[in-house]
């Protein structure tokens, strides 16, 4: 199978376990110096940061918004780092306008950042017994969840609004393209994806 969650859908047996194998895998990449600048430029979520503007209440008014299958919770990061360095906000102010930007996780993510919540995981790849049942609790795979809960209501609702859609990363599994219900809801100008390379 191509991933853990893929192998997962057809041996539920091992979805603790799998869960496990997911958490443990993606924590150590919770690193700061992943987010930094490298030596060949920007990268793409410092990109599309000088795309949504170059002023605070434009990035926070902009009509930009994530629904990510990812468990990760990267781009959030990079986004209350860039706002905090960019604007010279306290962690109050940044969370206050971080919070503006929505940013959908369908399928969980790796706990709540504890900047958003207090009893949440901070990004740190340091791995730890806690930290790694606080993202297994955080997370579910496709078989888990039905395209009825909130975040795919809310999902569904943003793509019925959207001008533009573009796809970045995604890999097109076949539950979740029906799940995003593109060819029913999406009335915009531009669908967009990339493809990797």
């Amino acid at each position: 199978q191509p991933s853990v969650d893929a192998f997962l859908e057809n041996r539920q047996e091992f979805i603790s376990i799998g869960k496990a194998a997911i958490a443990a895998s993606l924590i150590p990449c919770e690193r700061d110096d992943h987010l930094s600048r490298k030596s060949e430029g920007m990268s793409w979520y410092e990109y599309l940061f000088t795309q949504m503007g170059t002023k605070l209440d434009r990035i926070v008014s902009s009509t930009i918004s994530f629904i990510t299958f990812n468990y990760d919770r990267s781009l959030e990061y990079f986004l209350f780092t860039a706002l905090q360095h960019s604007f010279g906000l306290n962690e109050h102010e940044t969370v206050t306008e971080l919070n503006k930007i929505e940013i959908i996780h369908l399928y969980g993510q790796l706990g709540h950042p504890r900047y958003l919540d207090h009893g949440g995981r901070p990004y740190t790849p340091e791995f730890s017994h806690a930290a790694l049942r606080k993202s297994i609790e955080g997370i579910q795979i496709i078989s888990e969840v039905e395209a009825k809960t909130e975040e795919f209501k809310r999902a569904h609702q943003l793509i019925s609004e959207a001008e533009e859609i573009c796809f970045i990363g995604f890999g097109f599994h076949q539950t979740n393209l029906e799940r995003l219900r593109i060819n029913e809801l999406f009335k915009g100008e531009r669908l967009l994806g990339s493809a990797y390379g």
